[in-house]
């Protein structure tokens, strides 16, 4: 095992790896976590003996999602900095030369659910779990990057309406709609999703990581050329006044 950072570890597993979160209590985004995850990427893409990634979690966590204590009181230069990043890290997972799939083991939230959507294949936990995108329930706007990927995964109407609501969801319902690939028992997630990406790393590399590019250079292409207009305007939502308020009474429970 090599650790990142405390937030993040590598555990090698032959030609895989997994990519493990690992911050208590929820596995919670903050731009610690974010530059470790930029930085192993880094190493795995680097490595030509890697072809796979599983990323994990903890069992009953997969990610809180961002870590609005940590966030709430930077001002908008700071924001700015930490949303850049974090879109970045969306873009490597989306575009990886790697095949990246989640381990779902618990809940996924919010940015959970946004670094789940970027890999290719996602098996999720069976039981009281909930998955989902749940800005607009905590007073921000889903990203523009988010919901062009939640669109190419779901559909244009359940995606809209997952996004206007703040819906979370039911590992049932997830799979029923296409949001996760697959469902399992919470101890069998990893070693499921280690089978999986196993089954498609039998497959030629070459051709396989063409075909890839093939199919997400477009949408890629896009969100890049409307990366800093989509960040100022998720920012102009960050810092509006009535999400000021919602933000503000979140991060104050979350502190008690």
């Amino acid at each position: 095992m090599k650790v990142i950072d405390e937030r993040v570890q590598l555990e090698p597993l032959g030609s895989i790896v997994r990519l493990r979160l690992c911050r208590p209590r929820a596995n919670a985004i903050d731009p610690r976590m974010v530059e470790a995850l930029l930085v192993a990427l880094d190493e795995l893409e680097s490595n030509e003996r890697v072809r796979g990634v599983v990323l994990c979690g903890s069992p009953g966590m997969f990610s809180g999602g961002l870590d609005v204590v940590s966030l709430y009181d930077l001002d908008r230069n700071g924001m700015a900095t930490f949303w850049s990043r974090f879109n970045e890290l969306m873009l490597r997972i989306l575009d990886s030369r790697l095949i990246i799939m989640s381990a779902i083991a618990g809940h996924s939230p919010a940015g959970g659910c946004v670094l789940a959507i970027m890999t290719d294949y996602r098996v999720m936990a069976e039981g009281k779990y909930k998955i989902g995108l749940n800005e607009v329930a905590v007073g921000i706007a889903m990203p523009q990057g988010v919901v062009e990927v939640l669109r190419s995964i779901v559909g244009h109407r359940q995606a809209e309406r997952l996004g206007l609501t703040g819906a979370l969801v039911s590992p049932e319902f997830a799979l029923e709609m296409g949001l996760v690939d697959e469902l399992a028992p919470l101890d069998e997630v990893e070693a499921r999703v280690e089978t999986e990406l196993n089954r498609w790393l039998e497959l030629a590399t070459t051709g396989q990581q063409a075909t890839k590019h093939f199919f997400r250079k477009h949408l890629v292409q896009e969100l890049r050329q409307s990366q800093y207009a989509d960040e100022e305007a998720f920012l102009d939502v960050w810092f509006s006044t009535d999400s000021r308020q919602i933000l503000g009474e979140l991060t104050a429970r979350l502190r008690k």
